[in-house]
Formats: C-alpha cells, sequence, structure tokens
C-alpha cells in the first residue's frame, strides 16, 4: 500500500484547513441542493433518490454542525465564518423539512385555504 503526504502549504494554519474543509463542505450542499431541484422537486423521485438524498443531506447537516461548533469557539478568530455556515445549515434543515417531512393534506389544505382563500 502506497501512502501519499500531501504537503503543507507555506501558510498553514488550523483556521486556513477549517476555510478549505466548509468551503468543499459548502460546494458539496451546493451540488446537493442543485440535484434536489432537478431530481427531487422538481419530478415524483424513485425511493432509491430519496433514499440517497436522506443519506447525503444527513451527512452533510453532521459534518456542517461539527465545522458550526467548532467555528462557534470563542477563541475562534473568524466571527462570520460561523454566521456563514449557520446560513448553509439553515439551507440543508430547510431542505430536510421539504423533502423529508413534508406536510400531510390534513395539514396543508387549511393552509392552502389561508393563503389562497377562494
Amino acid at each position: 500500500m502506497t501512502t501519499t503526504m500531501i504537503e503543507p502549504a507555506a501558510e498553514w494554519s488550523p483556521q486556513v484547513v477549517a476555510g478549505q474543509a466548509a468551503e468543499q463542505w459548502s460546494a458539496a450542499c451546493q451540488h446537493l441542493l442543485d440535484q434536489q431541484r432537478g431530481e427531487v422537486l422538481s419530478v415524483t423521485p424513485p425511493a432509491e433518490t430519496l433514499r440517497a438524498h436522506r443519506v447525503t443531506l444527513k451527512l452533510l447537516l453532521r459534518f456542517g454542525h461539527a465545522l458550526y461548533l467548532t467555528a462557534c469557539d470563542p477563541d475562534y478568530p473568524d466571527r462570520q465564518f460561523a454566521e456563514r455556515l449557520r446560513g448553509r445549515l439553515a439551507q440543508l434543515e430547510h431542505s430536510w423539512r421539504l423533502v423529508h417531512e413534508p406536510l400531510a393534506d390534513a395539514e396543508a389544505d387549511p393552509l392552502i385555504g389561508t393563503v389562497f382563500p377562494q
């Protein structure tokens, strides 16, 4: 088994590593949200697509919460970092509710009647 060593960047720091991890995580989140628009929300998705979406979304939520906990530490130097993570987490949480916890017809009908009175 061959192991590849990654050379540290000239300006390596834990904040740089955390920032890079957050950028990669955010890009993965955007990819999932784009895929969700095309393959989950615009059509009736097959069960396997919904299962894969659920698994991926759970993983992204868990990893995002771990990053967020790090960024919320009072000693973390970049306060805006936590705010950016919180915004992306809110998108993922909304996605979870939208796709995996939809309203039942009995709950949705009164809301529709209120928003769109006849």
